[in-house]
């Protein structure tokens, strides 16, 4: 464990308790000698997003919508190299993602980045869910349980979905410079 970690007890979370213990190696790399009490207000239900909550990819779907499949697949063949390199474990599938992100949206203006972003959010995302997770995702709400998507997708296409659900999110966010995206 490195310096600023924090790990888990995993016995706490497992036993009859109801918080978690955590122990925290200080900026002086020694252990501290206590616990760190976590107990939930209201039980927590996380949902990953894409393939589980979803049917298929929203980067995808939210691509061929905003942007057509003539340019996906002009854009395919120019990142064709680390698409190719993902299966055969030569790149990483974030290094291909990052390159696609930025063939689509580097140099975007932010303005337009969040009104696609938003509109594909509140017309579309909606589309893609699976309906057993529809129901388990309803059924935790009215439940009253907190409710977080965590995804690698970017944020701002899954925020306004989720503020509109009453839910949370955490999510990939991308880098920004002088109100420009550039992946």
């Amino acid at each position: 464990m490195n310096k600023g970690e924090l790990y888990w007890d995993s016995a706490a979370l497992t036993s009859e308790r109801k918080d978690a213990a955590c122990v925290a190696r200080g900026q002086n790399g020694q252990n501290d000698e206590h616990e760190i009490s976590m107990k939930p207000e209201r039980p927590l239900a996380l949902f990953d997003l894409d393939g589980t909550l979803t049917r298929r990819d929203t980067l995808s779907d939210l691509l061929v919508r905003h942007f057509g499949v003539k340019r996906c697949i002009t854009v395919g063949i120019r990142v064709l190299p680390q698409l190719l390199g993902v299966p055969l474990n030569l790149v990483h599938r974030d290094v291909a993602k990052v390159h696609i992100l930025q063939q689509f949206f580097g140099g975007m203006p932010d303005a337009e980045f969040q009104a696609l972003s938003a509109n594909y959010a509140v017309h579309h995302l909606h589309k893609l869910l699976r309906p057993q997770a529809r129901e388990r995702l309803d059924w935790h709400k009215a439940a009253g349980h907190r409710v977080i998507v965590i995804s690698a997708s970017v944020v701002d296409w899954i925020r306004p979905w989720t503020e509109l659900e009453g839910i949370e999110v955490i999510a990939t966010e991308l880098e920004r410079n002088d109100g420009h995206y550039y992946g």
